[in-house]
């Protein structure tokens, strides 16, 4: 059992690391090295559209691959998408897996997977797949793993927040964080309208206050910006 000392030392290394690259490695080789995984694959993560990325991976060998070119759109799988929604580790044994998942970037001959959401402040911006595990590692082992993988994946977070160097505060009023977070969930101008019973016209105010707010050049700026502050969703 990993304790929150050995925990946080691993994360000071993290922190010590020079770039964002270096930090994503260290951060899956500790799970190699603290939880006895034998595999970890990285991906980022966008509510909008529900998209993730691959990043790298880290084989059984300790051998670092690329796999930007792997993308998936986490509404059809269920799995990963349930542990992001929730914002905690989850395991998944072997039944779960072969009934309920069908992604192409994970290899299909698993015998379980373990999903580790990785969040900056309220939000999920990436998570991790593993699928090969210890032979001294059992189900059970990895069940009662769960709760420490998880704040595990939340250290690493804010350390990824703290690199953007947010200072202040983005004062936008209720109505302008309700649209920007209709937005964000991908409803359109006039889907606002009817749902909030606003005109088109003020949606598009509210938007453009948002934009001005967060110092961002379009929409799609202004969400990102108000994601990774943790005030949408």
């Amino acid at each position: 059992m990993i304790d929150n000392i050995t925990l946080q030392d691993y994360i000071k290394k993290i922190e010590k690391a020079t770039t964002n690259e270096d930090q994503h490695i260290l951060y899956i080789r500790g799970l190699v090295e603290l939880f006895s995984l034998r595999n970890v694959y990285l991906f980022r993560y966008s509510p909008i559209g529900f998209s993730a990325e691959g990043v790298i991976h880290l084989d059984q060998h300790g051998k670092i691959h690329t796999i930007s070119n792997v993308q998936d759109d986490l509404r059809s799988l269920p799995l990963i998408l349930s542990a992001i929604r929730n914002r905690e580790a989850e395991f998944i044994t072997t039944e779960s897996y072969l009934t309920r998942t069908s992604n192409q970037s994970i290899p299909n001959l698993v015998s379980s997977m373990l999903i580790i959401p990785i969040c900056m402040s309220a939000n999920v911006v990436g998570y991790t797949v593993s699928t090969d595990f210890s032979k001294s590692s059992t189900s059970t082992n990895i069940q009662n793993l769960l709760q420490t993988v998880t704040l595990y994946g939340k250290l690493f977070g804010k350390i990824l927040e703290s690199n953007y160097h947010y200072h202040h505060v983005i004062p936008l009023s209720k109505r302008e964080i309700e649209v920007m977070q209709r937005l964000a969930h991908g409803n359109s101008v006039k889907e606002m309208s009817q749902r909030m019973n606003i005109s088109e016209h003020t949606v598009k105010d509210y938007i453009k206050s948002a934009i001005k707010k967060t110092g961002a050049s379009n929409r799609l700026h202004a969400t990102v910006v108000l994601l990774r502050k943790g005030i949408i969703m």
